[in-house]
C-alpha cells in the first residue's frame, strides 16, 4: 500500500524537479497530499525506532557528559570544568568542550535526577524538531516535511542526546527574521549559535561580504556576550585552560573518520599532506566567498551554512542538522533541476549510512556536502523572489 501510495508522490517530485514554479509552495493534489502525509509517517517511525535503539547510548554518553559539567557549576567548582572532574560514565575525567556559558542551559536539567532529566531533555528537542517541521509546512507546504522525516541528522542527533536541533531552529528564526525586514534581530539569532562557534566562523564574512551591517551587529553583540559571559563564569585561568584544550586534538570527539567536512575526507583517502590540505581549503573558501557574493537571502543561509559543515573540522553527521534549512531552500526556491535533485539527495538517509561501512566509504558524507556547497555557489541566480520575503534587488534564488 505504501509503495502504491507513493507513486504520484514520486511523479510529483519529479515533475518539479524538471520544471520550477517559482512559487513558495508547489500545487499539491488531496491525493498527493495524502500520500506525501504518509509517506512522512513511514520515515518518522522508522527514525523514532532507529532513535530509541540510541538513546540509551546518549544517556551514559553526550547527555551524562553536559549533566556533570552542570552539576560543578551548581556546586561552585566553575574552574573545574576544562580540569579533569566530569563524572559522566564512559566520558568520566574529561573536560568539557564548549564556551563555558554553554553549560548554564543544563543547569536546570542538573537539578533533577538525572533519568528524569534526560526524558526532559529528549522532549524538549522533540518539541523543538516538531515546530521546525511546523514552520517548513507554511512556509513550503506539506511536501516540506516528507523531506524533513527522511533528514536523518536531527532525529539521530535529537537520539543522541545531540543539541544540534537547537543550532537549525536557531538558523531558521533567523532566516524568517531577516526575510520581515528584522536584520538586526536575525544577527542575534545567528549570534547564538555561538555557542557552537567553529560552524558559525564564517557567518560575519558572509554578512561583510553582503553588507549586511546590521545583522553583522546583531551577530558581533550577542557572540560578545556570550563570550564575555564565559570568561566571567570561569575566570581568566579557566579561559586559557579553554583555549589550551581547542589548541589540542579534542578528547571527547567521535572517530575523526566521520566528520563531514574536508578534514573527514581527506582522513578516509588516506591523505595526510599539509599542502594538500591547505590548497583545499583555500579552493574551499574561494567557492563559499563566490556562492555569497549575489546571494539573495535565501542563497546567503543555504551557501554559508553548507560552507561552515564542508570547511571546519568537528563538524560531524548530527552537525547536518542545520542542513536542513538549505535543503529546503534549495528545492522549493532553486530554478536549476540539478540543485533540486541534490536537496532531495541530501535529505535522504542513504549520504549519511556510509559512515557505517568505515574507511574509506565515510568519505561520502564529506564528499556530498561539498558537492551540495558547489552547485548551491553554482545556482545560476534565475530564480523569482518569493512573495513571502522582502524584495531583494540582487540576483539569485530568493
Amino acid at each position: 500500500m505504501v509503495a502504491r501510495e507513493a507513486e504520484p508522490v514520486f511523479r510529483w517530485v519529479r515533475d518539479n524537479i524538471r520544471q520550477a514554479k517559482g512559487m513558495t509552495k508547489r500545487e499539491v493534489s488531496a491525493h498527493d497530499q495524502f500520500s506525501i502525509w504518509l509517506l512522512a509517517g513511514v520515515f518518522a517511525l522508522l527514525s523514532i525506532y532507529a532513535g530509541a535503539l540510541t538513546l540509551h547510548q546518549g544517556r551514559v554518553h553526550e547527555f551524562q557528559y553536559r549533566y556533570g559539567a552542570a552539576r560543578l557549576v551548581i556546586e561552585g567548582r566553575n574552574g573545574e570544568l576544562y580540569g579533569s572532574s566530569l563524572e559522566a560514565g564512559p566520558l568520566h575525567g574529561l573536560p568539557y568542550d564548549r564556551p563555558a556559558v554553554a553549560v548554564l542551559f543544563y543547569v536546570p536539567f542538573a537539578l533533577l535526577p538525572p533519568d528524569t532529566a534526560f526524558a526532559l531533555h529528549t522532549a524538549l528537542w522533540i518539541v523543538l524538531l516538531a515546530g521546525c517541521w511546523a514552520w517548513g509546512c507554511r512556509t513550503f507546504g506539506p511536501f516540506a516535511v516528507l523531506l524533513a522525516s527522511m533528514f536523518i541528522p536531527a532525529t539521530l542527533g535529537l537520539a543522541s542526546a545531540q543539541d544540534c536541533v537547537l543550532y537549525l531552529a536557531l538558523s531558521i528564526w533567523s532566516y524568517s527574521l531577516a526575510g520581515r525586514e528584522r536584520p538586526f534581530r536575525a544577527g542575534v539569532a545567528l549570534g547564538l549559535m555561538a555557542l557552537k562557534f567553529h560552524l558559525v566562523l564564517l557567518w560575519p564574512v558572509a554578512l561583510v561580504v553582503q553588507r549586511r551591517w546590521r545583522m553583522l551587529a546583531g551577530f558581533a553583540v550577542t557572540s560578545s556576550l556570550l563570550a564575555a559571559g564565559s570568561v566571567a563564569l570561569v575566570g581568566i585561568s579557566g579561559t586559557r585552560a579553554y583555549i589550551g584544550l581547542l589548541l589540542k586534538p579534542s578528547p571527547v570527539s567521535p572517530s575523526p573518520d566521520f566528520m563531514i567536512s574536508f578534514p573527514g575526507l581527506l582522513m578516509n583517502l588516506g591523505i595526510e599532506s599539509v599542502a594538500v590540505a591547505a590548497i583545499l581549503a583555500v579552493a574551499i573558501f574561494g567557492v563559499f566567498l563566490w556562492g555569497v557574493r549575489q546571494a539573495t537571502l535565501a542563497g546567503l543561509y543555504a551557501v554559508t551554512t553548507a560552507a561552515s559543515l564542508a570547511l571546519m573540522p568537528h563538524a560531524y553527521g548530527y552537525d547536518a542538522a542545520r542542513l536542513l534549512l538549505p535543503i529546503w531552500l534549495a528545492f522549493f526556491y532553486s530554478t536549476w533541476r540539478v540543485v533540486r535533485t541534490a536537496a532531495v539527495l541530501m535529505a535522504t538517509p542513504l549520504v549519511y549510512s556510509f559512515t557505517l561501512l568505515g574507511r574509506p566509504w565515510a568519505a561520502v558524507g564529506a564528499i556530498a556536502t561539498l558537492t551540495f556547497l558547489m552547485l548551491l555557489a553554482a545556482e545560476p541566480w534565475q530564480a523569482t523572489q518569493p512573495a513571502a520575503q522582502a524584495p531583494d534587488p540582487r540576483p539569485g534564488y530568493g
